[in-house]
């Protein structure tokens, strides 16, 4: 029976070889089309210096942000892609408006499951905004946060910076407009993330 177990065991791993085999690794942001088997990874480690625990404090006002890395996230289990995952805290008077920091500690094999989310980066001032102060080598990210209060998606836009020798992101949610909003005006419920502010968040 021995020689029996040892034999399924090669198999298994034969197998699992096998399917490992069949992923392609292409770099993320190389701009490769999404494609079945492709593994869209983070090969220049360019999330790597935005994962950490932020903090923003204001008057009664305490904001933290927590972004972790997580590899091969798959949607669909058709391809992978590695990306931020985060949660967050608003604590206003000492209430908790909004806590998903607990979200973390699941293991969704989906990474747009978290309430952050996303793998989008650019370098520079890559929309040629007037008047922006993008370094030319700046590597800044646009992710998605979730309100979990009206279930209302933001885009999430993250720069790194060192301010006062202390090294912070400074963020910018931008709160959608949805055509339901348009329309039921009196039935929307507003964000209580701070959206269309600009706030410095220091890590911890």
């Amino acid at each position: 029976m021995q020689w029996y177990r040892l034999l399924l065991l090669l198999i298994c791993f034969s197998i699992g070889q096998l399917g490992f085999s069949q992923v392609t690794e292409v770099p993320l942001g190389s701009g490769e089309p999404l494609q079945e088997g492709y593994y869209y990874k983070d090969v220049f480690e360019v999330l790597d210096p935005f994962v950490g625990t932020y903090v923003y404090t204001s008057n009664d006002t305490i904001f933290k942000v927590v972004l972790q890395k997580k590899l091969m996230s798959s949607m669909n289990g058709v391809f992978y892609e590695d990306m931020l995952i985060g949660a967050y805290q608003l604590t206003v008077n000492n209430t908790d408006v909004i806590n998903t920091l607990s979200e973390l500690t699941v293991t969704y094999a989906n990474g747009t499951s978290y309430p952050i989310n996303g793998n989008m980066f650019y370098v520079g001032n890559y929309f040629q905004e007037p008047n922006a102060d993008y370094g030319a080598n700046e590597v800044w990210l646009e992710l998605s946060i979730q309100d979990t209060t009206n279930e209302d998606i933001a885009d999430l836009y993250v720069r790194r910076a060192t301010v006062n020798g202390q090294e912070v992101i400074k963020i910018y949610m931008a709160g959608s407009v949805q055509a339901y909003m348009l329309n039921n005006p009196d039935n929307h419920v507003p964000y209580k993330l701070p959206v269309m502010q600009d706030l410095v968040l220091v890590k911890q």
